[in-house]
């Protein structure tokens, strides 16, 4: 059995509940979305299994991060920021903040080594703010290949937790599937040995 991939949608966040909230900058969870979070924590009965957990680098993807994987964490591993993995739009809401502001703030916790001191600016990739559907799939796609190479380094049964947002999730799985705040779903590798550049990713039935 090669190595699971559960894929989470961020819990609820400032933006999705208060009025004009796509006009906050990179927003923090409301203390519902905390409570979702950290419910994730007892729900999620492979924890113990989790050896990598990767997360797009907006404060709310952190924090859903943290208090529904904090056990993982704590266990195994630091959590990686993967810029590939942010939002599909330049409102304020979608926009991120200095890796300096993410330590500052989470600590040392996570690893920032995969992002530039400007990876959430338009010009660090023009796919962050675009609206071009190539673009985006082109970044879903650079997002696949790094979780695949995670896991092609890991052991049959292992498993790996990837916190991102409902649009860009759409562009990562196979069938563009709707995900609901902090809804997780377990996904496979179709071609976990790397000959397909696309690096597919399915649902795994359940």
């Amino acid at each position: 059995m090669s190595p699971t991939i559960h894929f989470v949608r961020h819990a609820e966040s400032e933006h999705n509940v208060l009025p004009d909230g796509d006009n906050i900058h990179d927003p923090h969870l409301t203390a519902k979305g905390e409570g979702q979070a950290r419910a994730l924590s007892s729900t999620f009965t492979n924890m113990s299994q989790v050896v990598s957990v990767i997360s797009s680098p907006m404060r709310r993807t952190i924090q859903t991060t943290l208090f529904g994987c904090g056990r993982a964490i704590q266990w195994n591993t630091r959590v990686v920021l993967l810029g590939d993995l942010q939002e599909c739009s330049m409102r304020p809401s979608d926009v991120g903040s200095p890796p300096s502001a993410l330590i500052a703030e989470f600590g040392d916790v996570i690893d920032t080594h995969l992002l530039s001191d400007n990876w959430f600016s338009e010009d660090a990739s023009n796919s962050y703010g675009s609206r071009d559907q190539k673009r985006i799939a082109e970044r879903a796609r650079k997002a696949r290949l790094y979780i695949r190479s995670v896991a092609k380094g890991l052991r049959d049964g292992d498993h790996v937790v990837v916190v991102t947002h409902s649009g860009f999730l759409r562009h990562l799985i196979h069938g563009a599937p709707k995900f609901k705040n902090a809804e997780v779903r377990a996904c496979r590798f179709v071609d976990l040995a790397g000959t397909d550049d696309q690096a597919v990713i399915v649902e795994i039935p359940q």
